[in-house]
């Protein structure tokens, strides 16, 4: 049972950082974020000269993490070396107000975020996400808090509810209106406010049948095959005929497993696009040729072919994530006393503190575990 000390908090103020970009030098407003960010994800920019959009604010309250980011567009990778640290296992859920997010959990995947999508995210899984210039307000709950969280992880690790669902429906005015009022709660208001959300956010996934009645010899058979895409991206010619004849099975088969994903042609060319932005976000800097040498390996007919997708889905060149990549390697001095570099290391000592409570395949309360709060709270 999660308890909140009221009576010791109501009348403390709540714990919150703030990034204004009119108070933080513009040749660092990347770096600062990088800082943040890092127990969560790699980041890096997806366009020249990236700024914080407005104001991005965060709050931690009993182990809850709330936050109201505004940025340019940009790439996050959550590796597993971010998961063999046991950093911030939590489940995050945000709400796009504005711009778009998309990416891809493990393997394959995916989801898509126009505005008023509401996105569960299981930071228990690798990813990688990229998103257009944007405005999200989000939560990030430590997985033991979750006794649902357990129907997620692998056979489930995002789940997008549109602004018309019911989840959308009861979860989009609470989590506004808490992010409304954390301006001015105390730490006991605020306490109240991440135990109700919590709460609701557990029924909900507790009480949802595709999750708690998933048709598991489906998603496996869909899962084997998407598996198999995966390892021969490299043949230009893959399609539903290849999939056909691995697995005994007619085109109409493959194409209804493939209907959520988009189709099959469709999943094909965004993994392949995933493999090239994860290559580029490797290698930093690169030789003459490594983009038509890029565009060979995962199955592109040409570079040209490989730019002109490219461009589609991420709304930037290949050569310009290069660019992009390489400036990672350029950060600016820091003023290290600096308020927006405390309060970057403090918002990624609270992500740190988001700490395993229980195995990813078991539900919350199998384990008992006290909840572990962030190494430090105040004197910042």
């Amino acid at each position: 049972m999660r308890g909140f000390s009221l009576l010791d908090s109501s009348g403390l103020p709540v714990a919150k950082t703030c990034f204004d970009p009119a108070n933080i030098p513009e040749a660092l407003h990347l770096d600062v974020w990088r800082q943040a960010s890092r127990c969560g994800a790699q980041v890096d920019s997806l366009q020249r000269d990236w700024r914080f959009r407005g104001r991005t604010s965060n709050w931690y309250t009993d182990g809850v993490v709330f936050s109201h980011t505004l940025c340019d567009a940009t790439h996050y990778q959550r590796t597993p070396r971010h998961i063999r640290r046991g950093d911030s296992d939590c489940l995050v859920l945000k709400l796009q107000l504005a711009g778009h997010q998309q990416g891809i959990f493990g393997d394959f995947d995916h989801f898509s975020s126009p505005p008023g999508t509401l996105v569960l995210q299981d930071w228990a899984i690798p990813y990688n996400i990229t998103t257009t210039p944007y405005e999200v307000m989000a939560v990030s709950i430590p997985r033991y808090l979750l006794r649902g969280s357990h129907l997620m992880y692998r056979r489930n690790p995002v789940i997008t509810w549109q602004p018309d669902s019911p989840q959308a429906r009861l979860l989009v005015p609470i989590l506004t209106q808490t992010l409304k009022s954390l301006a001015t709660a105390s730490a006991g208001e605020a306490d109240a406010y991440a135990a109700g959300i919590t709460g609701l956010l557990d029924g909900l996934l507790l009480g949802d049948r595709e999750l708690l009645q998933s048709k598991y010899r489906e998603r496996d058979r869909l899962e084997d095959m998407r598996q198999y895409l995966s390892r021969h991206l490299s043949d230009p010619d893959l399609g539903a005929d290849h999939l056909c004849r691995q697995f005994h099975c007619s085109r109409a088969t493959v194409y209804r497993l493939f209907q959520r994903e988009g189709g099959i042609a469709t999943f094909i060319l965004r993994q392949r696009l995933q493999r090239c932005m994860q290559e580029i976000s490797r290698m930093g800097v690169v030789q003459k040729g490594f983009l038509e040498a890029l565009a060979h390996t995962w199955g592109f007919s040409s570079r040209a072919n490989l730019a002109r997708h490219f461009k589609a889905y991420y709304g930037i060149t290949p050569q310009q994530a290069v660019e992009a990549a390489r400036s990672h390697q350029n950060e600016g001095q820091r003023e290290m006393n600096a308020p927006y570099w405390r309060d970057a290391y403090r918002v990624s000592r609270w992500l740190e503190s988001i700490a395993p409570g229980a195995s990813p395949t078991e539900p919350a309360g199998a384990h008992g575990g006290a909840r572990q709060g962030p190494r430090e709270l105040a004197g910042h």
